[in-house]
């Protein structure tokens, strides 16, 4: 069994390097996005067989000092793994098991729930980078600065006011807990 991540490469240009996925995996690899965005694990079920096709929402940031080692910025557990069509998912199962042994603590959850969960990282992720990136500031300077850390609640508001019309109820707290997971 072989198991193939599409995370280096941006959502937006997943779509063209697709096809040569497709052609090069063999029919028992399983493709798992790890892409942040909405519906990346549908655009590779439209090149990939959905039995072999499965999502990741990760919760942790990390990046590289200069000698090339990575270093965990921040995590906020779990991570989660979902299968695009399958309940019950037995490669999956054993990469879940892997990053748990490892305290990277991941849950396996059910197709409904991975794309309930992508929805709510994509939230959370629209609610810090146009600020952070307009701005020219952290994550930390837009949370520490009154007006931005305000725009960020309003955008947090206006996602999960989206959500909650897609049909994704996340509990009454979870403002409070966007907010403490920024």
């Amino acid at each position: 069994m072989s198991l193939s991540v599409c995370s280096l490469t941006p959502a937006f240009q997943a779509t063209s390097i697709l096809p040569d996925i497709a052609e090069a995996v063999s029919d028992d690899c399983l493709v798992v996005s790890a892409q942040n965005g909405i519906g990346t694990e549908d655009e590779i079920a439209r090149h990939i067989p959905p039995q072999n096709v499965a999502r990741m929402v990760i919760n942790y940031a990390a990046g590289n000092d200069e000698r090339g080692v990575a270093h965990v910025a921040w995590f906020n557990p779990p991570n989660f793994f979902g299968h695009l069509t399958e309940k019950d998912e037995p490669r999956l199962a054993r990469w879940v098991d892997m990053l748990n042994s490892l305290d990277v603590a991941t849950d396996l959850v059910d197709s409904v729930t991975i794309k309930k969960r992508a929805f709510l990282k994509t939230i959370l992720n629209t609610a810090l980078m146009p600020i952070c990136a307009l701005m020219n500031i952290t994550m930390k300077q837009a949370l520490d600065g009154r007006a931005t850390r305000r725009l960020a609640e309003d955008l947090v508001k206006e996602g999960l006011s989206v959500a909650a019309r897609l049909g994704y109820d996340y509990g009454e707290d979870i403002q409070e807990r966007c907010m403490g997971y920024l």
